[in-house]
């Protein structure tokens, strides 16, 4: 197994150096997600919030797969590692402790799915802080600067309260049902090869435990559950509307031996193969 180069991506403002925060397009060809792009992975130290408005990706956090689409809204902390942010459109934000204050852990989740109201509330955020950052970030040093940077720590403050009231259920549109998609396209292509959760969730570079959880969530069911399930349903359809035998729905199946078919069939439908398509 490849392990991935970690490297420390360091707090080092591109427009004030002194300046603890700072917000931009993810697509800014001098911007710190630009040059991140070259490494294989990395460990931030600071709080990054990124919101997506165009494109999609996916990019791996602490060894889990992040699905990023319009509408996707990815919190970072400090010290977590991850692999270069996905080649798309939207506005990352990056703050130091301090300025974010308590508010921070107010905020729990790693990724949300937005739309409606709560992604015209955040995007406003977002909006405000950027065109906010723009003013004072590239001011004269003096009062006005002083007050700019106080104005930018409680505007962050105040998205972080916003952050903290979205809705449980939007963590795990992004992450969950994108990954049970996928499962399940690989569980057509698959089903009468493995029915292992480990060899799917290989193939989906993710773990066996997140696999699970996505599919108990999308789903009701377990991985396994989930492949049963399938196979039985396409012997099913092929009992009813085939002529092929027993033995070879067996075989489309994934069973070598018709005894085994037979009884899974039976356990997973009730009948055996000939007395449900002698019953349809």
């Amino acid at each position: 197994m490849s392990v991935l180069k970690v490297a420390r991506l360091e707090p080092v403002n591109p427009d004030r150096y002194a300046l603890g925060l700072c917000v931009s397009p993810l697509n800014r060809p001098d911007g710190c997600w630009a040059h991140s792009r070259g490494l294989e992975a990395l460990r931030c130290g600071f709080h990054e919030a990124i919101l997506c408005t165009d494109g999609e990706g996916t990019f791996l956090v602490e060894g889990e797969v992040q699905y990023v689409r319009p509408g996707t809204l990815i919190w970072l902390r400090p010290g977590q590692v991850h692999t270069p942010f996905p080649d798309v459109s939207g506005v990352a934000l990056c703050f130091l402790d301090e300025v974010g204050g308590d508010a921070a852990e107010l905020v729990h989740g790693q990724c949300w799915q937005l739309d409606g109201v709560e992604f015209g509330d955040i995007s406003e955020c977002f909006d405000l802080l950027q065109s906010q950052y723009r003013r004072y970030a590239f001011a004269d040093t003096g009062p006005c600067l002083a007050r700019g940077e106080l104005l930018l720590s409680h505007l962050i403050q105040a998205m972080l309260l916003r952050l903290g009231q979205i809705r449980p259920d939007r963590q795990r549109d992004v992450h969950w049902n994108r990954l049970a998609e996928d499962f399940a396209d690989q569980v057509q292509l698959h089903f009468a090869e493995s029915r292992s959760t480990d060899d799917y969730a290989a193939g989906l570079h993710c773990s066996t435990r997140t696999l699970a959880r996505a599919c108990i969530d999308a789903f009701g069911q377990t991985p396994k559950e989930f492949v049963d399930s399938y196979r039985a349903r396409t012997a099913r359809d092929l009992l009813a509307h085939t002529d092929l035998s027993v033995q070879a729905i067996g075989r489309r199946v994934g069973f070598d031996d018709p005894a085994n078919f037979g009884r899974f069939f039976t356990r997973m439908v009730g009948s055996s193969p000939g007395a449900y398509r002698a019953a349809d």
